[in-house]
Order: C-alpha cells, then structure tokens, then sequence
C-alpha cells in the first residue's frame, strides 16, 4: 500500500464511509439446468470435473464451491413454496461471493418447472379475481391465496400445502396454474398487466435462474451455458424415456412451453452472451437413457462440457485476478484485517437506533486533551454492548472532528482478533503504519512480554507525534479473547493513556473476572460505563426501523403482544429475536402473548424448536450441534460436507424418498440452503485460518445450542469424532456404510467430501491443521490412538502445524490432549515427552535467521528414546522419528542430519530454559506456595513466571532503568517487592502487576545485602552493610531503621515472625525486633580467633527448639539454639573447617535435624543434635568452588551449584548413612551462583539455576534424575584433551578429583555413550595435557609427567609402557595414520623461561613396534609451538606463531607460503584423509592449504572461534565446531558456508568417518551427524556400533 493513498490512509483512520471491498478467495459457481434430462451432463461435472477444479483453485490459493441445488431432491415444489427464491438466493451469493466466474447453465428441450407465483402483489390479485368469471375457480383462488397487509405493499400470499397428499395438491396446483395462466394472458393482452407481472405466470424456474444471473454487468466475465439439442428426439418419443428431455402436456409435447423455451433460448440468450460463451452440441438420442455415458459419441460430447467448462473457469479465474484493482492487497493482512473490522462495524451499525445518552456519556469520557485512563463498558449478554461500540467508531470522526485516527477490533470475530499476542500485534502495525512509525524489532514484535512493555511506548510515540493527530483505540468483547498469555487478567492494558491517547473496551460483567480485574487496575469508577435497558419508546423505534428495512410491519394487535413481551425483557437481543420472529408473522396470523417468550433464552429454545419442526430434529441438532462444537466455526461447505457425514442426518432426511444415486450420497444442496436461510439472520461469519466461517450469532445463541444439543458426553463425543473424520479426510473418496431405518435399506455410497491434504500448492491446510487435533481431544477415549497416529505422531502434521501456527500453539495443543487423557493412560508418557521436545526446542526452532529444521531437532532429541523401546514408543514417537528421517532425506535443501541422539532429550532432568531476560540475573526467588518465580535482572526488570506453564507472568519495570539486583514475593502472594542498584525499593501489586510505589533507602551509598518481606506480608525488610530499614508494604513508609556500628553480611528471616537475624564482619550474629527494631540477642562465638565475616546463614525449628547454624569467611560454622521462649541465641557448638575454606553456602532439612555446609568443593553434614564438632560425612564436589546449596523439601535430594557450570546432586537416604552422587548436570554454562528448590504442582520437585554471569534461568526436574549409569546420555567433561573412537561409540577424557587435604587426583576416563557408564583407566597426580589413540582403537597414549608418554591397552586394560624420551615438557601428541610412529612435540624448559624467553622446542618420532625413536630439533626464531602433525610421509607440520612449518626427518625446515599472512598465532591443524589438505585455525579464521601445490586454497572468515575441526573423508569439506554451539560445514572448492546446525553446547573434539561427523560437546554430547546434500541423496538410517576394542572394558 503505498503511503500516498489517501483512500487507504482514510480506511486505516476508522473511516467507514467507503470500504472497499477485497478480491474473493472463493470460486463459486451455480449450476442452473432442468432437472431430468440433463442427468448425464451434471454427473459429469460432479463426477469428473468438480474434484479437477476445486484442485486447481487449490493451488491458486482459492477455494471451490459448485452449488448444485437440483441434486438429491424430487422436482416438485416444496411445501412452503420457497424453492424458488432460494434458489434465486444463491445465485446472487454466488454473484457476490465468486471471484470471476459465478454461473453456468445447461440447456435442452425441456422448458422446465413452472411454479405458481408465491406472492402477488394485492392490486395484481384484484385484477385477476375481478376477471375471473368462474365463481368456483374464484373460490380455489381465493382459499389459496390470502393477503398479507403486512407486507408493503400488501400482495396476497400462496398458503403452504400443508397435510394434503401429493396428488391433491397436483391436482390443485394443475387448476390454480389454468386459472392462472388464462386470467394473466387475458390481463396482458387487454394490457392491463405488464409483460414482467404476466412473465412470472408462466415462466420456469430454469428461465428465472438464467435471466437473474445474466441481468448483470458485464455477464460474459461470468456466465458460460450449454445448448444441447437432441436431433432425432422427436423421432423417438415412442421411448418412454423421451418424456424426461421435454415437457409434456396430455400425452403430447407441451407447445406453450416449447414456444416458451423456444423464445428464450433463441432469441433471449443469444442477445445478451456472446458465442463464445454459448457452447452448441447436436447429439443423436441413445436407447440407453437418452445420453449414454458409455456411448463414444456421447462420451466425445460430455468430455466436451468438461472441457469447455474448466477451461472458461481457468480464463476467468485468471482474468478476475489480474484485473482486481485489490487482489495485491488482499495479501495484506493489515489491510484485509481492518476491512473486516470496517464491514463488522458497519453491519452493525446498520441497525442502531437510540441509546443517544449512553453514547454522549461516553464521547463526554473520551478525554484527549489529558492524560487519562481507559474506559470500560460493561454490561450482560444481549444488552447491546457490540452495538454501542461500533456507534462509537462511527460517530468519533463527528465528535471529535475528522482529524481523529480510530483503530478498531471486535475481539474474537477473525483469527487475528483472538488472541491477544495477534491482537497486539495488529494495533502496532496499525498505529506504526497510521502515524508513519518504524515497526519494533522482531524480538519485540513476536514475543509477547516484549511487546507488552513496548506498547505504552508506541502510545507515548503517538502523543508526542509532530502530526498531533489523536488515537482512538477500541477493543469490543475482552470475553471472546483466547485465554492464550494470560488475557484474561488484562495484564497486557496499559495503566494510563496519555495525551492524545483513549483506549474504549467492552467486557460482560460475570465471565472469567475480567471486569474484577479491569477494576483494580483502573481504580476509577467513572472509567465503567454501564449500558442500560432499552426503553419502551427505544424499543418500539427500533423494531420500526427494522421493519422498514425489510418493507414490512405488523398489525395493531401483534404490535400489543409484542410491547408486553418486551417490557418483561427489555435487551436488544430479546428485541432482535421478537422481530426475527415477527417479519414472519402475516397480517391474518393470531399471535397471542403467552406463545411469546419471556426471556433471551427462552426465545431461542422457542426458536430451535420451530427450526426443528420445520427441518427434523437429527438435521437442526446435528447442524447447529457441530457449529457450536467446531472450534472456531464451520465454512458453509465444511457443515454441508460434515452433515453428508452424518448417518442419522442422512437417515432422517432420505425416509421418505431413496437417494437419487446409491452410490452417491449426501446432503441435498437445497436442504442445506433452506435451513441455512432460516438460519442466516442467527449466524455471523468470521475469519478463521484464512477461511469465512460461521459461528453462532451471540454468545447467548451459543450457550443455549451446547446446553440443548450438545448435553451428553455422547453427544459431545459423536459430534467431535465426525468432525475429526471430516478434517481427517477419512471418508474421502471411500465407501462409508449407511443404514436407512424405516426402508430397511443398507447401502454403502460415498459420501462427496473432499480430500484433507495437509497442505495446498501455495499455503497449508489452516482448516485442518486447526480443527483436526481439536476435535479428536474432544471425542473421547477412543480417539486418544487416532490422535497420536494422525496428529502428534505424523511429523509432516506436527511440521505442517508449527510452520502454519508456532511451537508455542502445539505445545498448548498437546497440553490440551493431556489435560483429558487418563492419568495411567499408555500414551501419555510418549506425549510428554513429546512436548518436553517441543519445549526445548522451541528457542532454536523459532530463532530469528537461522531457523533449525523441526525434522532436526526431533531427531536430535528423540533418536535415543525411540531405538530404546520399541513397544514403550511406538505409538508416537518411534514414527514421529521415522517420518523426520523421511523428511530429511527429501529435503530439498543441504543439511545436518543426526542419526543418534544426539541433543538433550525430553524426559531428563532439564525441564526448560525461562528465556526473556536482557541482562544477567542478580537475584531469584520461589514464592511459598512454588507457584511462582521472580527474577531480578541486570536489563532493569523483574520477571514474574509461571511455574507450572513456564511463562512469563509479568515484566515488572519502573522509571528508573538501572540494574535490578533484588526481588522477593510475599508470603501470601499479593506484592512483589524490588530493589535497584541505587537503593531504591519498588512495590508491585501480584494480582495486577501495577507498580504501586517507588521509595528511596536512606542509606543509598550503602551495599546491599539482601531485603525480604515479613512472615505476615505487611513489612518490607531492606539490610545493607551499613543500616537496617524496615518499610510498611502498604506505602513505603520507613517504620524504624537501625545503624549499628556494624558492617552486616548477611539476613535471614528468621523462625518467629516477631524478629529476624543478620550476620555481620566480626563474625557475630544479632536478633532484631520486627515491632521497633531493638535488640533481642547478639551471639558471638567464644575464642580468641578471628571467625571472619559471617557469609551464610540459616535458622531452622527442630521439634521445640529453635536453630540456627551460620558459615564464616575463615571457614568456621556456628551451631546455636534460642534460649527458652527468648528470641536471643546461644552458642552450642563451633566447628572449624581448617582445609576447605570459607563457608560459602549452607542449607538445613526440613525437620531441622541436618545442616549442610558448603566449603571449597565439599559439603559438610552435621547433626544438629548432640554435640560432636565432627562431620557426619563429606560430600566431594567436583573441584571447583560451590557457590550454592539447596535441598529437596522431601530431604530426598541435595543440589549444589558449583564455578564452571556444574551442578553437584547427591540422593540422601535416611537408611543409608552416605548419600550417594548422581550424575553431575551441567548445561548453565556459567558458574551456578543461585539455586532454589520449588515443589511444584504437589508432585514435581525442581531446582531452579541461575548465574550472575547470564541473562536466562534454568529449571530441572529432579524425578528425572536416575541413579542408573544406563540414563546417563551424557559424559562429564571440563577441560583438556579429549578423544573419540572411530565407532562413535566411545569417549576419553581427563577429570580431577580433590581430597579433602586439597590433593588433586586426575582420572583419565572411558565413557560408553550405549550404557551409559564411565570406566576409570587410570589416576595420576599429572594432569594429562595430550592425548592420542591408534586408529583401531586400541592403544591410547597420553602425557604423564615431565617428559613421559604413556601407552595404555585399551583392550586389556593394562599400560603397556612408558615412552621416555629426552627431557621436556609434552606440548603434543599425535599418532600417524597407519598407526605406526608417534610423533611427540616438547619443550625443554631453560632458565630463559623464567626471563619471557621460550626453551628450546623438539620432536621425537616413535616407532611404535620397537619403541625406538628419533629426536628432531627445531628453530622456531622464538615464536612458540603449539601443534604438531606427522603425514604417512614422515613429513612433519608445526605450527604456533605466525606460519606453519614443514619439517623432514634431518630437521631441514620449510616455512609454508601465505602462513604469515594470518597475522595471529596459529592455534590448530587438521590434515584431509588423503593428506592433500591443511586446514589452519587462528583467532576468527581457518585457512585451508593444498600441500602438494604449497598454495592457499580458501580463507575462511566468520567462523567463529573454533574449537576443533576435521575434514570429511572426501576431501570435500571442512567441519568446524565453535563455542557458539555450532557445527559449520564449509564447502571447500567454493569457499562457502555449505550448512550448519546448532548443538546446544559447545564443540570441543570433532571427527569425520566414511560419512558422518561425530562431534563431543563441552556439556557431555555426543553426537554423530550426516551430511545430507539435497533431495537427490540419501542419509544414513541409523548410527550402527559394531564390536568395539573397548567392549573387554565394560
């Protein structure tokens, strides 16, 4: 749209003075012809040519309709004579609907069914009886026809058949049709009645079908018919067949009705189509049938319609896309949305009348020049809210002048406006394109809290906007938003509006508390606006003009019957459904007032009882009962084909009469029309997956369908499982058996619904990706199995939905499913994990640029699971495997394929990561109930989350941007308390999220050490190294502070909500009143010693006592217990841990019978009771500090978070006196400075993670933690060497241990990746800082002390020898190809050193065979080196500095041309397979050599910082692994990043085999990769292990 266009720029304004109208994305088509005789030619069309078309219309991004309304049914008239007109009705909705083409007749010699008029205007049927001369055929007129003075102008009225058979009323009719015709012919040729009045006397419904739709503009652009003239069928009407092909009179031809037909199709068609679209066929008659299909001839002929037919479709379809003056701004979705919103507004505005005090209270509220609040109008169902609003769009332009932008939604009336996340995004579009704004970032557009917190923004944006323009922005309905991200509590509102600004909403008063809510964050009565009952004088102007509007009105008396009936309810619904019932009230129809309804809802049972009486009960019920059911509505076409579906639908509809064709069976065209006329003015269409559906008018319309047709489970179940076998596309082109009752009849026809493709030529099947899960979670029991096999089960469903929707709605989706699924249900297990899947890869599967396949991730997540237990997993997730696999290996485009498990997999311990925070996190905390999360942030904001969903609850921000460092949630749940790094105190309100105040602390140079809310949620606890203050919740206020001379250390609330205690510098602890801030206690440790600062502590109730232990910085700990019912403490016992060092964390059990304290890398466990200052035990951590405790509140588990990203977990068993360590976890990748346990839900118990050092937050299940090696999917790695085996099967690294003296043992250990279980194979006080292995696995050669290389049998699990050599430090060891010689790189340190200046560097070459070896010294000018590599050649390659070297067995050194040009120490090599190629890694380059040619190939920029690489077995390309947890493949030959995949952690070893990449991460992964290179190659199956050397170990 370009920027210019005012026309456009008006309708983004809220103009609705002319709304354009955009391009259909429907094909529909009436198919008009006598009934009969063109038997053959419909069933061609339907057959053949219907299922061709709607394909191709498919593919264009359309949808086709062919309304057919002469299937299914008898040629006469139907008993309330509305054939006719609802037939007329269709075509002017194809007319309207149908891009292009829109009608198509067929021809013959049959003139057709010439109904008697339905009406005649009253002064018309005077004439006629006045010329009547027959007093009896004057009578039949008479009883016939009756006047209906209701009608204006009044017309005499055909009375419905009623009871009287059918050859009754033929006979009737046959009368009523002479008398009729005669008066009229006489009338006319006496002209005193005009050709048109005479024309409807005689004319067929054929002829009126034909000349309503060619009675347009232009009817070539969409008309197309079909003249067959049988030549010899005259000369045949000795065949009884023959009477079906014309009409017949008395045995003989009917000449008036030929005369007719003859005239028409002639003289008429002719004049108005052009030849073109007037198809001519001349055909012989046929024994068999009159046009036998099987006949060649005949054949030629009907191929001949089909032809001629798709082809003028095609044309015109075409032709209507490119002369639409809108079709390129249909793909607009803004622009559609708004016209939807527009047209919506204006229908109902259509029908406003009074209320002009409501809607100046309103436009009086509506405050610009101010900053202001929102307005909120409220009232119950039916009272008119939708209405009202609409009025006030309309109107705002005259109140508030031209010059005003209104953006308008009607909430839950398209698929854009029912989800907030989509509302929002929406209005900012809107307003960005409005007022000429830039369009946020897509981190704020797409994720929701991002875009809540930049919403006030934008409206500020606006007051500020140097156009001045004012924005009214209207929200209708809150009640009809998804409850999707937390809508409902209306958290996503902003507070104020500011200048220039007005927000309008409209809510019901009782549905889901939002008016509660609404209330609380407004907090300003005059904001609510009530809507009031209608008054009797409103009323009855209202039901005036609508009756105007139909030209209609109602007599004296019903207009009695219909005020009392008002008054008792006096809602505009009610008015709305008094007047549906009233237009069809005649002026000679005795309404009384007890036959009228009281209430709303009893209107509308009234309404479906006469619906039902009208229609049959199984047709209304069922049809009504699927609308309410559907998800989000039902397309006209989808009801018709899901009520072709239906058995006992088609049973009741087909008791009288058999179907047409036995083969064949559905729902007649015209049924459905006749009903859906009835319906219309009770249903509204919305938008939904791109598609105009209906819904149900109101919402009151809604609750009384499910309360009276959709009662029963049964029911329910029967409704949803039809509707799933529609979108399942189950019954397509397939038999589906059906029972006709009353004729005994069993016939197993098809039922002509279409196909459910997953997705079209040019988008994806929204309709059923939407509907499908939907409907199979909701039809019971059994259809849990078809669920798993057709929705979560079937990757292209699964892949097809998340690229159509998100991740995040199939996650919900399958929460939804969960929800009614069976606690011990077998499937359940397979879709948690399926969604614990979805969940972890949600973050890379939705990145921004760098999307990863979904087929990718499922395999990298679910391989392991899948090939574990083949009957555990085999309902969803083994084919969910084996359909990504399917998927990868026809991609169309490269990619990395993992054919081992090779990501963290569902189902273990790490639960999710909490994801939104821009900064790093200071501070977290669970509130009481482990329901919630706060998070204190670096970016200047807390994060609330939920913990049972993982979402983001709140953002909570302030004026102040500076870092957030401290959060805490109250006890009973209501406030949210922070702190800055400034010192100021922030309050939020939990319920609204509003920020209640802001207060600075007195002491504001102060550190802070940590602040808490009381135990009864009234007082704020502020503690800072220099001052204690104590705030009421409510306003801030400072009650008392305390300004010891004391540098406090530390808080803990306490045991007593009458005091709380703090640690301080000198090693002591104090007890502080909460009523004033006095002393109650000072506790300071006897001894002389100098305890240090207290760093930790914790208080704890033990039976009736009351405990505290506390950890110092000199690594002392405290054990002390309060004295009677005083809140002082005294010392009990001091315990000095002389070689751990400061205490740095503690946590105490549940029952207050055990402390933990952490010190150094260990954990200290002691008993509270008794008086032993010893240990019970000590737990090793790994080596490195821990920095946090935690411990499950079953005292089942206890976790500690240690430097380095490593988590310590211990089971603790009161049976067993030493708690046993499980598998370490890592995967924070930082050090873990907080840790905080939640029970969660009462049956999940977790740990929450977080670090100083990175803005996200962790959550672990510790259920999922197993003590069983098998579980174990992960190898413990940290630093140094690693090697993995040419099976993939194994990996070898080094690990430390640390005695409690402080001694560091190394370990170099075996993991096998299949079982799951490390093996030790040896222990050295040497870290080893080089490792090699044979290339069969057998030998491992690693550095021990200075100068030694060990070789280990890994087969015997021996070391075979040492290898000592001359004297040096080991920089490098490597094994040549053909597992002959070892090459080791050393040093020889020299006193240099210690001057800056390296020693001297050598190599020696060992033979392995006769461990003999040969010394090669090298002159390196100084520059260090850091690795080493020897070709089969014995040519050896170093690098380190700035250049490679190439070295012989004599020393004589070559410098590699191009190798300085790198600038930078050269940090790694890698040779090819085939040794042509060298691959060099400095700083953020690899340079990539021929070796032969001595030349530099490639020079590979932005590859981050890689920590390994390998080239692939061909030579073809090369494998970088870098610490941005990627693995890049690079094309060698052109230079180009050939294809990437994201690994979760960062690569430290990478290998290539025949063909796939193994690579090990620093978070214990192994994975083994394919190189897929495009639909035309195959990858691997399955990772395969043979029988490795290294099996003997496990």
């Amino acid at each position: 749209m370009a920027a210019e266009d005012q026309s456009w720029r008006a309708l983004l304004s809220g103009d609705l003075t002319s709304i354009p109208k955009l391009p259909s994305k429907v094909v529909r088509i009436f198919l008009s012809s006598t009934f009969g005789d063109m038997t053959a030619e419909r069933n061609a069309i339907i057959d053949e040519l219907e299922p061709q078309l709607r394909q191709w219309c498919v593919n264009q991004g359309l949808e086709f309709q062919l309304v057919d309304m002469r299937w299914g049914i008898r040629d006469e008239a139907t008993a309330d004579h509305m054939t006719t007109l609802i037939c007329l009705q269709e075509i002017d909705k194809c007319q309207e609907l149908s891009i292009g083409p829109n009608f198509v007749f067929l021809l013959g010699q049959r003139y057709g069914y010439r109904p008697l008029p339905a009406n005649i205007p009253s002064d018309e049927y005077d004439a006629i009886i006045a010329s009547i001369e027959d007093s009896g055929d004057r009578r039949l007129v008479e009883e016939w026809y009756r006047q209906d003075s209701n009608l204006v102008p009044a017309a005499h009225i055909l009375q419905p058949i009623g009871r009287i058979g059918e050859s009754v009323w033929q006979e009737i009719a046959g009368r009523l049709e002479t008398i009729l015709r005669r008066e009229a012919d006489g009338l006319h040729k006496a002209q005193k009645m005009s050709f048109k009045s005479w024309q409807k006397y005689f004319i067929s419904v054929t002829e009126q079908e034909i000349r309503v739709a060619l009675d347009v503009e232009n009817p070539n652009n969409h008309c197309l018919g079909f003249i067959r003239e049988i030549t010899d069928l005259h000369d045949n009407m000795d065949d009884p067949l023959t009477k079906r092909f014309c009409n017949m009179k008395d045995e003989a031809v009917d000449k008036e009705a030929k005369t007719l037909l003859d005239k028409f199709k002639l003289d008429y068609v002719p004049s108005v189509l052009n030849s073109g679209n007037l198809h001519q066929h001349q055909i012989k008659w046929s024994p068999n049938g009159g046009i036998d299909p099987d006949s060649k001839l005949h054949q030629k002929y009907l191929q001949g319609i089909i032809s001629g037919f798709q082809t003028w479709v095609k044309s015109q379809v075409t032709r209507a896309k490119k002369q639409s003056l809108n079709f390129d701004l249909a793909k607009d979705s803004l622009i559609a949305e708004v016209i939807h919103h527009a047209n919506f507004c204006a229908s109902k505005c259509k029908s406003f009348r009074g209320c002009e005090d409501t809607l100046q209270q309103i436009f009086n509220q509506v405050a610009m020049s101010t900053t202001s609040k929102p307005i909120v109008l409220h009232g119950i169902s039916g009272s008119g809210k939708t209405s009202m609003v609409a009025m006030v769009a309309k109107q705002a332009k005259d109140s508030h002048g031209t010059n005003i932008n209104v953006v308008l939604r009607f909430l839950g009336t398209s698929s854009q406006s029912s989800s907030i996340l989509h509302v929002l995004q929406g209005i900012v579009h809107h307003i960005c394109k409005l007022y000429d704004l830039p369009l946020p970032a897509f981190n704020i557009l797409d994720n929701f809290n991002n875009l809540v917190l930049y919403f006030p923004s934008l409206l500020e944006s606006v007051s500020t906007h140097p156009s001045e323009v004012p924005l009214l922005l209207i929200l209708d309905s809150l009640d009809q938003l998804e409850d999707s991200y937390r809508a409902y509590k209306c958290q996503w509102l902003p507070r104020k509006c500011p200048r220039g600004v007005q927000i309008l909403l409209s809510t019901l008063p009782d549905m889901f508390e939002i008016l509660d809510r609404l209330r609380e964050i407004i907090v300003n009565d005059d904001c609510f606006i009530p809507i009031k009952p209608l008054s009797d004088g409103t009323g009855a102007d209202i039901l005036e003009h609508w009756m105007a509007s139909i030209d209609r009105r109602v007599s004296a008396d019903q207009n009695e019957v219909i005020k009392k009936a008002f008054s008792r309810c006096p809602q505009p619904l009610f008015l709305k459904l008094l007047f549906e019932s009233a237009r069809r009230w005649k002026s000679y129809d005795l309404v009384r007032e007890e036959e009228l309804a009281s209430t709303v809802r009893e209107s509308i049972g009234r309404l479906f009882q006469r619906l039902e009486r009208g229609f049959g009960q199984k047709l209304v019920s069922h049809a009504l009962g699927y609308v309410t059911a559907a998800r989000n509505g039902l397309t006209q076409d989808e009801l018709q084909y899901i009520l072709s579906l239906d058995d006992e639908v088609l049973d009741e509809l087909y008791q009288y009469w058999p179907p047409p064709d036995p083969r064949e069976v559905a729902l007649p065209p015209l049924i459905w029309a006749r009903l859906r006329f009835e319906l219309q003015e009770y249903m509204a269409e919305r938008q939904a997956n791109g598609r105009t559906v209906m819904t149900l008018y109101h919402r009151q319309f809604t609750e009384a369908a499910q309360d009276r047709y959709l009662s029963t489970d049964a029911r329910k179940k029967q409704s949803h499982q039809v509707m799933a076998d529609f979108f399942s596309g189950k019954w397509a082109n397939r038999e589906k058996t059906l029972q006709l009752t009353l004729n005994s009849l069993t016939l197993n026809p098809y039922r002509m619904v279409p196909h459910q493709p997953l997705s079209f030529q040019t988008e994806y099947n929204r309709r059923k990706l939407h509907e499908l899960p939907y409907q199979l979670t909701h039809a019971g029991p059994g259809a849990l199995q078809d669920i798993c096999k057709l929705v979560y089960g079937d990757f292209e469903f699964l892949n097809s939905y998340i690229n159509a929707f998100s991740t995040q709605l199939m996650i919900e989706e399958i929460s939804s499913t969960l929800k009614v699924m069976p606690e011990d249900h077998r499937l359940r297990v397979q879709l948690e994990l399926l969604r614990d899947t979805l969940r972890l890869a949600k973050p890379t599967i939705e990145f921004t640029g760098s999307k990863q396949h979904l087929s990718v991730e499922i395999l990298g997540r679910l391989l392991g699971l899948a090939g574990s237990s083949e009957e555990l997993y085999s309902d969803v997730l083994k084919p969910l495997v084996l359909g990504a696999r399917e998927n990868c290996q026809s991609h169309p485009d490269p990619l990395l394929v993992p054919i081992r498990g090779s990501f963290p997999e569902p189902g273990g311990p790490l639960r999710t990561t909490l994801v939104g925070h821009g900064g790093n996190i200071n501070m977290v905390h669970v509130n009481k109930k482990c329901s919630m999360l706060a998070s204190a942030s670096e970016d200047g904001t807390i994060r609330v989350w939920d913990l049972s969903t993982d979402e983001t609850v709140y953002v909570l921000i302030c004026d102040s941007k500076s870092p957030m460092v401290d959060a805490y949630i109250s006890p009973d749940d209501r406030w949210i308390v922070g702190l800055n790094s400034e010192g100021s105190i922030h309050l939020w309100g939990m319920h609204t999220g509003d920020l209640s105040y802001s207060t600075c602390t007195r002491a504001s140079g102060s550190a802070q050490v940590s602040l808490f809310i009381t135990r009864d949620s009234k007082k704020i606890v502020s503690v800072k190294s220099s001052c204690i203050e104590v705030h009421d919740i409510i306003n801030g206020d400072i009650l008392f502070s305390v300004q010891p001379e004391v540098v406090f250390t530390c808080v803990d609330s306490g045991t007593s909500a009458d005091s709380f205690v703090t640690g301080d510098e000198s090693g002591s602890v104090h007890v502080w009143s909460l009523e004033d801030g006095s002393s109650l206690g000072h506790l300071v440790p006897d001894g002389s010693c100098d305890h240090g600062s207290v760093i930790s502590l914790e208080t704890c109730i033990h039976g009736d006592h009351h405990g505290m232990v506390y950890g110092t910085q000199e690594g002392f700990v405290v054990f002390a217990e309060r004295k009677g019912d005083s809140e002082s403490y005294e010392v009990r016992k001091v315990c000095h841990l002389t070689t751990s060092g400061p205490c740095t964390a503690l946590c105490i059990n549940s029952v207050g019978s055990q402390a933990w304290v952490a010190a150094g890398s260990f954990v200290h466990c002691f008993h509270l009771d008794g008086d032993s200052t010893d240990a019970a035990y000590i737990l090793k951590g790994y080596r490195t500090d821990i920095l946090s405790l935690a411990i499950s509140h079953d005292d089942k588990f206890l976790i500690a978070g240690q430097v380095d990203d490593v988590m310590m977990i211990w089971l603790l068993d009161v049976l067993d006196p030493s708690p046993k360590a499980l598998h370490p976890l890592e995967g924070l990748n930082a050090d873990v400075s907080h840790l905080t346990y939640a029970h969660v839900g009462g049956h999940q118990d977790m740990v929450v993670s977080a670090s100083t050092n990175l803005p996200f937050i962790k959550l672990w299940d510790l259920q999922k933690i197993s003590d069983d090696p098998s579980n174990n999917k992960t190898f413990f790695y940290k630093e140094g060497p690693l090697v993995l085996t040419s099976d993939s099967r194994y990996v070898v690294s080094m690990t430390s241990e640390l005695s409690t003296e402080g001694t560091e043992t190394y370990l170099l250990n075996v993991w096998d990746s299949l079982s799951g279980r490390t093996h030790q194979v040896c222990k050295s006080t040497q870290f080893a800082q080089c490792l090699a292995k044979t290339s069969n696995d057998l030998f491992l050669f690693y550095s021990a002390e200075e100068g030694v290389v060990c070789q280990y049998n890994l087969q015997t699990d021996e070391e075979v020898c040492c290898l000592k050599g001359g004297a040096g430090r080991v920089h490098d060891i490597q094994v040549r190809v053909d597992d002959k010689y070892l090459l080791v790189l050393k040093r020889q340190e020299t006193d240099s050193d210690e001057q800056g200046q390296l020693g001297r560097y050598f190599i020696e070459l060992w033979h392995l065979s006769t461990r003999r070896h040969h010394s090669i010294k090298m002159d390196q000018n100084g520059e260090e080196i850091r690795c080493a590599m020897l070709t089969e050649q014995n040519l050896v390659i170093l690098a380190g500095g700035r250049r490679i070297t190439l070295c012989d067995r004599n020393g004589n050194q070559t410098e590699l041309t191009g190798s300085r040009d790198e600038g930078v120490g050269i940090e790694q090599l890698v040779l090819s397979h085939d040794e042509e190629l060298l691959a060099a890694k400095t700083v953020n380059r690899v340079s990539i050599w021929n070796l032969q040619k001595r030349q530099v190939l490639q020079s590979l920029d932005k590859v981050g910082n890689v920590r390994s690489m390998a080239f692939t077995k061909n030579g073809e390309y090369l494998v970088t692994g870098s610490d941005n947890n990627f693995i890049k493949v690079w094309n060698i030959t052109e230079g180009s990043l050939y294809n990437s995949i994201y690994v979760y952690g960062v690569v430290v070893k990478l290998a290539t085999n025949s063909d796939t990449i193994v690579a090990a991460t620093e978070n214990g992964h192994l994975m083994e990769l394919a190189i897929h290179s495009g639909a035309v190659s195959k990858t691997r199956r399955l990772s395969v292990h043979g029988k490795s050397k290294m099996c003997c170990l496990f």
